[in-house]
């Protein structure tokens, strides 16, 4: 893709991508996607606002959540589940990754939410029509949360100072909850230095380089 040459005013903010180009974050569009830029991105954007005790980049999490999503889907939904397991955080690779702390407090703010979920839901629209995937209903929005916060708990365990003991401890019993609901889903286990990581440590000394290779190739096997 060409950079793009001038920039447009009445399509609000924009950032430029590692590509040269410029993504209009309020006005996006399918056409403006681009997937080297979304995999470069999220091989360097940490998570936990980079307080841990080695780098947990979001290509690092979309990965795991991918994994984890096949390996508890029924066969026919594999594909299914890990293509969405995939995207479900590529927007971040125009907005960052907003922790959750941060999140909580705006949403005080009247109308803050609001604005954000139709920020997001706009991003999103044009990522997904983009990769050619139909976005996730609510079924499977569900199953993929559960991946994700599953990831988040693993993560903050091996990556985190303090083994995310300090982090919002109802996210053990919220997985417990829609476990329970759906039995294709695993008992989530307590955490301990012992525990089975799954697919996660395998990633942990992965250069960026490498991450960004992976989310595209993944990509395109799934898309194609």
């Amino acid at each position: 893709m060409e950079p793009t040459p001038n920039a447009d005013p009445d399509r609000g903010g924009w950032i430029e991508t590692y590509s040269g180009n410029r993504f209009y974050i309020f006005d996006p569009t399918p056409e403006e996607v681009d997937f080297d830029d979304i995999a470069h991105a999220l091989s360097l954007i940490n998570r936990y606002t980079g307080h841990t005790t080695y780098p947990v980049s979001v290509g690092q999490h979309v990965l795991f959540v991918a994994d984890m999503a096949r390996k508890y889907a029924p066969e026919d939904k594999a594909d299914r589940f890990e293509t969405l397991g995939l995207l479900h955080d590529f927007e971040e690779a125009y907005i960052g990754d907003l922790h959750t702390p941060l999140k909580r407090g705006l949403w005080t703010v009247p109308g803050v939410k609001d604005w954000w979920n139709d920020m997001l839901d706009r991003l999103n629209k044009v990522i997904y029509g983009a990769a050619g995937v139909a976005p996730p209903n609510n079924y499977e929005e569900t199953i993929i949360k559960f991946f994700d916060l599953k990831a988040f708990m693993i993560e903050s365990f091996f990556a985190l100072p303090g083994r995310g003991h300090t982090h919002d401890k109802t996210v053990p019993l919220m997985l417990k909850e829609m476990a329970a609901a759906h039995t294709r889903l695993p008992d989530p286990k307590p955490m301990s230095a012992d525990s089975d990581p799954d697919f996660y440590l395998k990633r942990q000394d992965y250069t960026p380089i490498v991450i960004e290779t992976e989310i595209l190739s993944r990509l395109a096997r799934l898309t194609s």
